[in-house]
């Protein structure tokens, strides 16, 4: 089920954070990282970032730091792939290894995937397993519409009532307009399966 979503306030949390983490609960996410991920955190659950110092090291071996550092009390790992700020992508085995990484502890991996349309490699988010998964995205990058001033995100369908209870208890104001240019858009890219590749 794809959602769109407002802009974010980093005062509160995101949906992803309201749904999946509670406080006391941990976050991991690689470092360096684009700042909203890591203000947001700080405001509504404990950091655990993943130290990258280089763009190799986000690409090859991401998942064996994960691996090393997990524990029970992290409910969501974020992986940005096209990196910010590095550009670097994660490679396969590494998706696939932190898939199984986070299905066997029982947390969230969130995509966020709001530059994919810069890169013309297969798309990452083929190695995640849909169901343990949220993907955001832009709608500003994705389909060229800097004016559109939202986001999306696909979360699996028995989980959509959480998420949309999330939103509902975080933000106000978001144009109607807009969100039905959103709906619009997305509907005709979920009717030809674009939005999946």
């Amino acid at each position: 089920m794809v959602l769109p979503l407002p802009p974010c306030d980093t005062s509160r949390k995101t949906p992803s954070l309201f749904t999946y983490a509670d406080e006391g609960d941990k976050v991991m996410y690689p470092v360096p990282s684009f700042p909203y991920w890591g203000n947001t955190i700080r405001k509504a659950t404990l950091n655990r970032p993943i130290i990258c110092s280089n763009p190799h090291i986000l690409s090859n071996s991401v998942g064996n730091i994960i691996e090393k550092k997990i524990d029970d009390k992290v409910k969501l790992i974020i992986i940005n792939s096209p990196h910010n700020p590095f550009g670097s992508l994660l490679s396969k085995d590494q998706a696939l290894k932190i898939n199984e990484i986070a299905k066997g502890k029982g947390c969230k991996v969130l995509l966020d995937d709001v530059y994919r349309a810069f890169c013309k490699k297969e798309w990452i988010g083929n190695y995640f397993d849909m169901e343990n998964s949220i993907i955001v995205d832009s709608f500003s990058k994705r389909f060229g519409m800097p004016g559109l001033r939202l986001g999306f995100a696909r979360v699996p369908k028995n989980e959509v009532k959480y998420f949309r209870a999330s939103l509902a208890n975080n933000y106000v104001g978001v144009s109607m307009s807009s969100v039905v240019i959103a709906d619009f858009v997305l509907e005709l890219f979920l009717n030809n399966k674009s939005l999946n590749s």
